[in-house]
Order: C-alpha cells, then sequence, then structure tokens
C-alpha cells in the first residue's frame, strides 16, 4: 500500500514589535510585542494497492481520493508579550509575561466525498494561558556572572476537545566565566510538568492520527556542564578550538495514570520517564589553518529504558549506550563560498536507538555528504 501523502500548508498574520530605552544612559528597556495569526493544513490523501514483481512494482488497485485522510486542521491565536531588561550596578533584572489566547479546529468529511459537499464533522478547543517569568543576572568584579531564572512554559493541546494544554515551572541556577582563551558555564535546573502531551504518531507506534492527549504530572532535574577553550593559543599558523559539553538528567513521573501510549501505559508514581537518556555529552574539536579546517565530532549517550518504570531495565527493554564520530572538511573558496565534505557516524557505529515503531530501530548508518554553502 502507498500513500499519496497529500497536503497543503497556510499560514497568515501580522504583527508588531517595540522597544522603549528609558534612563540615563539608556541601558534600560522594555519590549514588547502583538501578533495575530493563523494557519492550517488541509488533507487529501488516499492509499493505492502495488504488487512487486521481481523488484517493480504494479499498480493493482488505484485508492479513492480522500479516504486516507479529508480534513482541514488549522488554528487561530493572539499573542502579546512585554519584557523588561533592568540594570542597577552589578545587577541586571530581567522580568516578563505573555499572554496566549488560541483557538484549534478541525473539519473532518467523510472518506467518500471528495468534492467536500457533505457537511464535516467540526471539533474545536480553544485554550488561554499567562506566561510570567524572572531572570536575574549578577557580575562579578572579574567579569565572571552568576545567573538564575524561572518561567512558566506550555505546549499548546491541539483540537481534540478537553485535551489541556502542558504546562511547566521551568528554573535554573547557573555561574559563567571567561577567560583570555577558554570560557564555560555550569547550570543546574528542574523543570515541574502538569499535564504531560502525548501524540499519536504512526512513529510511535500509534495510528498516526496526530492528536494529543494528556499524561500525569512529571519533574526532571539535572545538571549542565559546557566549556570551550583554544588548545593552541600561542601558534602563529592553525587554530585548535576545543568544545566539551555534558547533561545529566533525571526524570520521573510525579502521579499515577494509565495511558494508550505504550511507552507510558501503566504509571506509578516515582517511574523513570522513557526514551531520556540520563547522560548525554559532545566532544568537538577543530584544527583551522588559513582557508582549510577539519572539524571532529563525539556524540554519547547512555542507554535509554523505552518503558516507564523503576527498576533496573532488561536488554531488550533499552536502547543501547551509543558514541558516533562525525568528520567534517571545510575550504573557504572565499568570503561567500564555502566547499566541504564530511561523514556521519564515520565508524559506522551500529546501535538500538529506539523499539517503535515495529521492533528494534537502528541508528543512521556511515553518511557521505558533500556541497558548496553561498552567501550572497
Amino acid at each position: 500500500m502507498l500513500k499519496a501523502n497529500n497536503r497543503w500548508y497556510g499560514t497568515q498574520g501580522i504583527q508588531h514589535r517595540g522597544t522603549v530605552k528609558f534612563g540615563s544612559d539608556l541601558s534600560n528597556q522594555v519590549v514588547y510585542g502583538v501578533r495575530l495569526h493563523e494557519d492550517w493544513v488541509d488533507r487529501f490523501q488516499w492509499r493505492d494497492a502495488y504488487r512487486l514483481n521481481n523488484g517493480n512494482m504494479s499498480l493493482v488497485e488505484e485508492g479513492t481520493p480522500g479516504s486516507a485522510g479529508n480534513r482541514i486542521d488549522g488554528g487561530r491565536a493572539f499573542a502579546g508579550f512585554i519584557r523588561s531588561t533592568l540594570r542597577f550596578n552589578n545587577w541586571t533584572f530581567t522580568p516578563g509575561i505573555r499572554t496566549e489566547r488560541m483557538e484549534f479546529y478541525r473539519q473532518s468529511y467523510v472518506s467518500d466525498d471528495p468534492d467536500r459537499t457533505g457537511t464535516p464533522e467540526d471539533r474545536s478547543n480553544a485554550v488561554a494561558v499567562w506566561l510570567p517569568g524572572i531572570g536575574v543576572t549578577y557580575e562579578l568584579p572579574n567579569a565572571d556572572h552568576a545567573f538564575i531564572g524561572i518561567h512558566r512554559g506550555f505546549i499548546p493541546p491541539g483540537s481534540a476537545p478537553n485535551t489541556r494544554p502542558e504546562s511547566s515551572i521551568n528554573a535554573e541556577l547557573g555561574y559563567r566565566w571567561s577567560r583570555r582563551h577558554s570560557a564555560g558555564q555550569l547550570v543546574v535546573f528542574h523543570n515541574s510538568y502538569a499535564d504531560l502531551l502525548g501524540s499519536d504518531l504512526t512513529a510511535t507506534g500509534g495510528l498516526g492520527t496526530g492528536d494529543l492527549f494528556n499524561g500525569g504530572s512529571a519533574q526532571t532535574s539535572g545538571l549542565e556542564c559546557e566549556w570551550a577553550g583554544e588548545l593552541a593559543p600561542n601558534a602563529a599558523h592553525i587554530a585548535v578550538p576545543l568544545r566539551l559539553t555534558y547533561t545529566y538528567t533525571l526524570a520521573r513521573f510525579t502521579s499515577a495514570f494509565e495511558s494508550d501510549f505504550d511507552p507510558w501505559s501503566v504509571v506509578e508514581e516515582g517511574d523513570f520517564l522513557p526514551y531520556l537518556a540520563p547522560h548525554q555529552g559532545n566532544a568537538q574539536v577543530s584544527f583551522i589553518r588559513g582557508n582549510h579546517s577539519l572539524e571532529i565530532n563525539a556524540r554519547c549517550a547512555s542507554s535509554m529504558r523505552v518503558e516507564a518504570g523503576q527498576a533496573s531495565p532488561e536488554p531488550s527493554h533499552a536502547t543501547d549506550a551509543l558514541t558516533v564520530l562525525d568528520v567534517m572538511y571545510r575550504y573557504q573558496v572565499s568570503e561567500e563560498c564555502t566547499a566541504y565534505v564530511g561523514v556521519n557516524n564515520a565508524l559506522n557505529t551500529t546501535a538500538v536507538v529506539a523499539m517503535r515503531p515495529a521492533g528494534l530501530r537502528p541508528n543512521m548508518p556511515r553518511l557521505l555528504r558533500a556541497g558548496i554553502s553561498v552567501t550572497l
């Protein structure tokens, strides 16, 4: 069965954004904005049946246009925000608030109505949210910075009636430093989520309706580290920048619930979230000489569980730990033109990275890519 996955997209709107500066040196400012927006997708799809004969496709039966998707999905939104930057000596305060007013809709026609002459089945869902937040930065005498922030976030729920938006409270505390040949930052974070949203996608083993649905609540906490520096600061003709990043994440459900979404299924309070690697890291080193540069990048991720739970998962219920090496060579032909050739997964590492849809899923194999980038 070969699907004609026809879709037409549209978007339109109008927005305004402004900045007002004040204070003796105009270092303080207020930024504001408003936007009216609408977008939509028109699906008109069907499946044709084919038979494979010696590797060649032969049409067996033509599908009926609209029989595998005959609907219009869309949304209308009003958004507004105001954010201020206030500086007092070594302190910088950035308070702000955003509001969203959204209405999502779907018009579904029956599969045997390609001309859409019948009355569609309508559904809609409206949400309204306020999203406050504030960030505070303190500049130390050596030009380092300590910062803290707390913000409310949300994810809109789509047109399914009675589906609630996912909401979150996100907090971070960090320290950022900079020296002559290196810089870095250390951040601890804590996020609390309510009314988690899942999506019915074929890629996750669902029916592919695209509908969003609610789960329970969860919390994630962790640590992010980043360092960047020059390994050959005194070299005359070569630069060797190095960047290292690492993230540790601890994520647990904080409520019990049942879901038709397989990775969640029956969730108990305290279960770990699936498909979230506790350890992730990246190391990137470049060798730059004149117009030539060679970039080597290693990406690492620990094993992930594929369903909610608390006990250590069996190997058959977890992905593999994975380290992938990418290599890229670039040549600066001119200020406007760069030629490049690279290999993703240069060592052709093979690992299980998911177990849906349809069982074990491997990572991307070795990929060679080359091209020219032109900026006009």
